[in-house]
């Protein structure tokens, strides 16, 4: 870790918890993008498949799911952005302290005799609005406060931490308003059990030295009288009723 020479051992110790502090951004920015690989993967079943699924889950979860998919995939391309510009932030930072603190960069500081305000309109001069007053205003307060790169690298990290935990939130919400939508009715065959045959006991018969019960039949399917069967037995036809 590179120090600007002239730092006190507070700022020292500052800028040290600082850049320590931002060091998450790296891994995050990695589960931010398996997150987001995994959220889009599974939207996008869901839209190749969906008149399928809009069988099986309920319209309301249905669109509500995809709404907060879409949101949470939002949030982790936003976390993922803010992530890599700590790391470039911080990196540029200490890539530039590494050059002021070679020996060419001293000698540059040494024989440097443009006043500051000046220095900073030749700086932010090459670019557009509004970056060009961004620029300066930025180059004004780091020559106020040497730790402001530091400082505004912690707070995108702050932001960082809020999309990520939207993101997550989010996800979950969707996952359970597909959960919680499963239409009742998919189960229903398998908790009610089918219906019976009513069979009743009318009279009984002898038969061959056994009594044998008279049975009483439903409806018939090919028509819609009904069919009393006064009894069955093997005695060369059957005697039927209407």
């Amino acid at each position: 870790m590179e120090h600007l020479r002239g730092f006190n051992p507070e700022q020292k110790f500052l800028r040290m918890t600082f850049v320590h502090a931002t060091s998450g951004a790296n891994l995050g920015m990695q589960q931010t993008l398996w997150v987001v690989t995994g959220e889009a993967a599974f939207l996008a079943l869901i839209i190749s498949h969906i008149e399928s699924i809009s069988k099986i889950i309920s319209p309301f979860s249905l669109k509500w799911g995809i709404v907060l998919l879409v949101f949470s995939i939002l949030c982790g391309v936003i976390a993922k952005h803010i992530s890599m510009a700590v790391i470039l932030m911080v990196g540029m930072t200490e890539r530039v302290y590494k050059e002021f603190n070679s020996e060419e960069g001293q000698l540059i500081f040494s024989s440097l005799k443009t006043p500051i305000n000046d220095l900073g309109e030749k700086l932010s001069e090459p670019f557009l609005w509004p970056l060009r007053g961004y620029m300066k205003r930025r180059f004004h307060a780091g020559t106020k406060d040497f730790l402001t790169a530091e400082k505004k690298a912690v707070r995108w990290l702050c932001f960082y931490i809020y999309f990520s935990v939207a993101q997550w939130f989010l996800g979950l919400a969707g996952i359970l308003c597909f959960a919680f939508g499963i239409q009742q009715k998919l189960f229903a065959h398998r908790l009610v059990p089918k219906a019976q045959p009513e069979i009743s006991q009318t009279r009984s018969v002898w038969y061959r030295g056994k009594r044998r019960p008279v049975l009483k039949g439903r409806r018939n399917r090919d028509n819609e009288h009904q069919i009393k069967f006064i009894s069955i037995v093997p005695s060369g036809r059957n005697l039927l009723q209407r």
